[in-house]
């Protein structure tokens, strides 16, 4: 029994694991278990890390070999089957952590006993063999509140947009009804959020624990078809996860999570288009599934709902892409709109007025009815 176990799955990362095992190193005089899911890599990771295992046997750790890869959350579930703490910290192998910062995050969690506490990261990239350290960042939402509920902490991970689970350390239970599904890529999206609501109390920290390394080759980076629509899929089960959470979540949360759910449909489009999966049959199909049609009032009274909430978040972009997708011919229509409020500049540069209280309903139905 520890009070933190630390989930580290790994494929393929041997070039990146000497900055994360030499954080590792630091970590003497902290109650923590490290457990590396070696995910069937076809590179010596595996090698790296017995050795490293064997040479720093002080540590309470254990390396599990999979004979087959099963992706990133199964090697998740493995680690998280094995771990005695009472929290727990999902990492991932090709980033690393400040120690200094990792133990003021664990005198916080050995004092208080928070059900989660949150903490930021610092970005980081490698330059010719050199890990370069960038900026730090902050979760702005999160950061209104130093403790909050659950649902609190639910609402500023999906406004700051950061729903990584290294960004979390919290009690195992947290996890148990809400894991992470299985051979998805976004796989944090539905998981996380919630995993915060079902907390009674969680702690914001500005530390920047975890260095997160920019890579080229990463999943966020690497635009395939399967990524465009699990990235859909993401948004999709975090908003059952929400409707069907036990004890409910309140409006507000709701409301949140299916914002959160059109953000994601939105990326997606995005990176099917920059990748040159837009046209692909399958991508359209699974783009209309998610789109709800405008056959009905209600249907109608949804968009018109989503284009008042991304308004009302100053999101113009998104809100002129929302439209877009319903009627790709709307863009100067929707433009000149937004313009005609100062919502939405009709030059280039920034604005900071905010929309005047007119009939968005009457403007966008003959838009949006020309989609069907």
């Amino acid at each position: 029994m520890c009070l933190i176990s630390v989930v580290i799955p790994v494929f393929n990362t041997s070039r990146f694991l000497g900055w994360l095992l030499e954080s590792i190193s630091k970590t003497r005089g902290l109650d923590l278990e490290f457990i590396f899911v070696d995910d069937a890599s076809g590179d010596d990771s595996a090698a790296i890390l017995r050795h490293f295992l064997a040479e720093n046997s002080w540590l309470n750790a254990q390396l599990l070999v999979h004979q087959r890869n099963g992706g990133l959350s199964l090697a998740r579930r493995s680690g998280y089957q094995q771990a005695s703490g009472e929290y727990v910290w999902f990492l991932d192998s090709d980033d690393h952590f400040d120690v200094e910062s990792l133990r003021k995050i664990y005198e916080i969690v050995l004092a208080r006993r928070f059900d989660a506490i949150i903490f930021e990261h610092r970005e980081c990239r490698i330059e010719a063999g050199v890990m370069t350290y960038l900026n730090v960042v902050q979760r702005q939402h999160a950061a209104k509140h130093s403790a909050t509920d659950g649902q609190g902490a639910m609402i500023a991970c999906l406004r700051d947009r950061n729903v990584y689970a290294w960004g979390l350390i919290a009690r195992k239970s947290a996890f148990q009804q809400n894991f992470f599904p299985p051979g998805k890529l976004f796989e944090d999206i539905p998981t996380i959020p919630v995993v915060l609501a079902a907390c009674h109390s969680v702690k914001y920290a500005s530390y920047a624990v975890v260095n997160y390394l920019l890579r080229s080759d990463s999943i966020m980076h690497n635009v395939t078809l399967k990524s465009c629509i699990d990235l859909m899929g993401a948004g999709q089960r975090l908003r059952l996860r929400a409707t069907r959470f036990e004890g409910g979540l309140d409006r507000k949360t709701l409301e949140e999570v299916e914002l959160y759910r059109v953000l994601c449909l939105l990326w997606a489009a995005r990176r099917a288009y920059a990748g040159g999966q837009w046209e692909e049959a399958k991508f359209q199909r699974m783009l209309r599934l998610h789109l709800p049609n405008l056959n009905g009032k209600i249907e109608f009274l949804y968009h018109i709902r989503i284009v008042k909430l991304l308004i009302k978040r100053q999101r113009w972009r998104e809100a002129v892409s929302y439209i877009m997708l319903q009627n790709p011919h709307s863009y100067r229509c929707l433009r000149n709109y937004l313009a005609s409020i100062k919502a939405y500049p009709a030059s280039s540069g920034s604005t900071t007025y905010r929309p005047s209280p007119l009939s968005l309903e009457r403007w966008m139905e003959p838009l949006l009815r020309g989609a069907r």
